[in-house]
């Protein structure tokens, strides 16, 4: 996985995901893969890629779009898909307004690598005059990226089963978690699918007597002598006695968490900071 602005001839900042491919194109060239497997890092889901590269291979196309289907609300926050009936993208619209499709891109993408690289030149080149001298104006791949390959005719659709979350957003994250506390979702849990994640290492979590937990995800070195219901608590946590704590998923500042503030969120879903 690339560092933002790492690799190519232009330093700064990436500005978005088709703007990081450009400034990594050197990097492509050099490798010279058969395809490029593009992912965004902030969801959740299970999907063995050999199927969307073998969707690729059999279509001979320049792009694939693996696409999944979320509720109208939902859509208006991704780039929406229509295909014909053969699976090929006619249409992508990204983040509209009002969707007519509840049919997203899930920032799973494909790629000729070949392709990519002359595409993304082409429009660089294009956009030089209009950008701001220190940015290439490629943005995310909804801007300019995706709707020319989409002109050119050779954009193929891949339609993931299951589970499938951007958790990018404060009130998704939530929600993913929410999801979590009913069951694995087809995530987690399942043979020969390890997760690996940045988790802090710990001891095991430790329930005392008198403790109450129920439906709840504990951490790694927790420590409960309270009551836990339908919550999610972070490592090295520590529930006391006096109350209950009911419904919420708490996410607190420090070195392994990405937000600043601690959230709650309660059995409304209602979403509220906490300084």
């Amino acid at each position: 996985m690339p560092q933002e602005g790492a690799g190519g001839d232009e330093d700064g900042l990436a500005s978005g995901n088709a703007d990081v491919l450009f400034r990594v194109r050197d990097q492509i060239r050099a490798a010279d893969p058969e395809v490029l497997l593009v992912l965004s890092s902030d969801h959740v889901y299970r999907l063995d890629y050999d199927e969307a590269i073998a969707r690729h291979d059999e279509k001979n196309a320049e792009c694939t779009v693996v696409t999944t289907v979320v509720a109208p609300e939902e859509a208006a926050h991704h780039a929406t898909i229509e295909t014909n009936r053969l699976g090929r993208i006619t249409d992508l619209t990204d983040k509209p307004g009002k969707p007519t499709t509840g049919v997203i891109a899930t920032e799973i993408f494909v790629y000729d690598p070949s392709v990519l690289v002359t595409v993304l030149e082409e429009l660089q080149s294009e956009l030089t005059a209009r950008a701001d001298p220190d940015e290439t104006g490629l943005g995310d791949f909804g801007n300019h990226l995706l709707p020319r390959l989409v002109e050119r005719g050779s954009v193929y659709e891949y339609r993931m089963s299951g589970y499938w979350k951007d958790v990018g957003r404060p009130d998704t994250y939530f929600a993913a978690h929410r999801d979590l506390l009913e069951s694995d979702l087809g995530v987690l849990g399942v043979p020969g699918w390890p997760i690996l994640t940045r988790t802090p290492q710990g001891p095991p979590a430790r329930v005392h007597a008198g403790a109450v937990v129920e439906d709840s995800l504990l951490s790694p070195g927790c420590r409960v002598h309270g009551v836990v219901r339908r919550s999610i608590l972070g490592p090295q946590r520590d529930r006391g006695g006096g109350g209950d704590r009911d419904r919420r998923c708490r996410v607190r500042r420090g070195p392994h968490r990405g937000w600043s503030a601690s959230l709650l969120v309660d059995h409304r879903h209602r979403c509220r900071r906490r300084r």
